[in-house]
């Protein structure tokens, strides 16, 4: 099951997410400083997100090849959805194994940062979307 109707949807939504969280130091600090290479991979519908923390500004790409990134993250479009509304929180995802980690576990702790910045503003941008639940 989806909350977004076609992968064009979720794609406008994340792209408003991330654009955001590039312009908020704090969501992206940790990150920064760790200097790594992040990708999201989203199932149903499928979307790969890939944050470059080496470079600053911080750099965000959608549905790009890249080389193996230093910390690989797969999980269901739903599981991220859940994570930004609150309802989930990024420890108990991963204790619920509802996140595919390859890389370094703990480092995917850093990814706090971005997920507790993008709940103050992901609500909004879905009702932009028009996104059903939101």
């Amino acid at each position: 099951m989806s909350v977004f109707k076609s992968p064009d949807e979720m794609e406008g939504v994340f792209v408003a997410l991330f654009d955001q969280l590039q312009q908020t130091p704090a969501a992206t600090r940790g990150l920064q400083q760790s200097r790594l290479v992040v990708r999201l991979r989203c199932l149903n519908p499928a979307l790969s997100v890939t944050v470059d923390a080496r470079r600053n500004p911080v750099q965000v790409s959608y549905n790009q090849p890249i080389p193996r990134p230093h910390l690989d993250i797969e999980l269901a479009a739903l599981t991220l959805h859940q994570i930004l509304l609150g309802q989930l929180s990024l420890t108990k995802a991963l204790g619920q194994k509802k996140l595919k980690v390859e890389g370094p576990l703990m480092k995917a702790m850093l990814m706090a940062d971005l997920f507790h910045q993008g709940r103050a503003i992901y609500p909004a941008i879905l009702a932009d979307y028009d996104v059903e639940g939101s």
